[in-house]
């Protein structure tokens, strides 16, 4: 057993609990007290207070999240106070391995997450793949030290062709790292078709924001299509199409998509002529609410309904008002839906998970006087593994409803 020579955390008494059972981020809250001078990605070992081992995270001085730690567990196997770069490599070559697994890349899709942050042990980072290259994004200061190491693991293991880095000027300001939107490697094509289910879009991995395609809907996609042929369909927040698309293709009499961006309906008019779907679509740059309530005053209806809204409540201050904006969009949905027609709810907001949901989904129900009944719940797709231990890391919830 490996002695560790470099910096000891020590957390508060009672604050242990969720790190024996193997949550990885340790706020400032929960120590007993600070470590001063130490850089972003400096390892340090985390004991509890009666000086047990728990395990051995990367510190972040600027950040409340004061630690992210590595599920490496109480011994450390290596000499030295740092990682060797075999770490890092075998960490990407785990995260490569198990995409290998799910099936991906694919004919039908080369358009998932590679990277998913802590899911993968790389904590604050995620990558989307897009065809041959792709989209890093930083959350954290801490793997800083690291990302030479790690990008070129990528490169090695994934096979990648190029790859760029962008990271939020939000995130970095308050992490305390640099802001940047450039390449890593390679040369990244101003714009590229990539392929999801059979289906090809649009995409510009130099203007999209973040990693841009939102490809932990792709499961509740292939959902969503196995309910749609011969279904009228409302795709509300429609983004790039992929809700809609996917019900056109798997024989949707019609799609009508929503969505207030311009720039997104109109690639999402792109993609539906590129996939040869441009007559049984519609797309609609317009506030969802808007066009709900005009379908409800025509007397439209329609058997088929994604409602896949932006973040309602980004943090738990938030989840009240968020909730009641869910319940409002809930109402107008669940008026234009046909009987027994089907409404798939998503959220992307942690605080606003299945319970948020259904009580959004009750709430409207009474208001309506229908009945709505649970159907199924899914969550983000399995390229987006998370630690056991950490289930507000399950960000993305999807309830379909029957609606009676």
């Amino acid at each position: 057993m490996a002695h560790f020579p470099g910096p000891v955390a020590v957390l508060a008494d009672r604050k242990a609990r969720p790190f024996w059972a193997g949550h990885r981020w340790v706020f400032s809250g929960a120590l007993a007290h600070q470590l001063e001078g130490l850089s972003a990605g400096t390892v340090v070992e985390l004991r509890d207070s009666r000086d047990q081992v728990l395990d051995f995270g990367l510190w972040s001085p600027r950040s409340a999240l004061r630690i992210r730690l590595l599920g490496i567990g109480p011994v450390w196997p290596f000499e030295g106070a740092t990682l060797p770069d075999s770490f890092w490599q075998e960490r990407v070559a785990s995260a490569v391995g198990l995409r290998r697994r799910l099936g991906l890349p694919s004919v039908e899709t080369d358009s998932y997450r590679l990277v998913n942050a802590d899911g993968d042990g790389l904590p604050g980072l995620s990558v989307d793949r897009y065809g041959d290259g792709a989209l890093m994004h930083l959350s954290s200061a801490v793997l800083g030290p690291y990302l030479g190491c790690i990008v070129e693991a990528l490169r090695k293991e994934a096979g990648l062709a190029w790859l760029w880095h962008r990271n939020d000027a939000t995130f970095a300001e308050r992490e305390g790292y640099a802001a940047v939107d450039e390449a890593a490697f390679g040369e990244a094509p101003e714009e590229l078709w990539v392929h999801e289910l059979g289906l090809r879009y649009i995409w510009s991995p130099r203007s999209q924001q973040k990693t841009g395609h939102y490809c932990d809907q792709r499961e509740n996609r292939a959902w969503f299509a196995d309910l749609a042929k011969g279904a009228r369909v409302f795709d509300a927040f429609c983004f790039s199409g992929g809700f809609g698309l996917a019900a056109a293709r798997a024989g949707a009499l019609f799609v009508l998509g929503v969505d207030s961006s311009e720039g997104a309906v109109a690639a999402a008019r792109r993609n539906a002529a590129e996939n040869g779907l441009s007559e049984r679509t519609e797309w609609v740059s317009d506030k969802v609410e808007n066009r709900l309530r005009r379908a409800f005053d025509k007397g439209d209806r329609f058997d088929l309904i994604s409602l896949d809204p932006p973040k309602l409540a980004p943090d738990r201050n938030s989840a009240e008002a968020g909730e009641g904006k869910q319940t409002s969009l809930c109402v107008e949905a669940f008026r234009v839906a046909a009987p027994d027609g089907l409404v798939l709810v998503s959220s992307c907001s942690s605080v606003l998970g299945e319970g948020s949901i259904l009580n959004s989904a009750g709430d409207a129900a009474v208001r309506l006087g229908r009945r709505v009944d649970v159907v199924g719940v899914r969550g983000h797709a399995g390229d987006h593994p998370y630690v056991a231990a950490m289930p507000e890391c399950r960000y993305l919830t999807a309830v379909l409803f029957r609606v009676r």
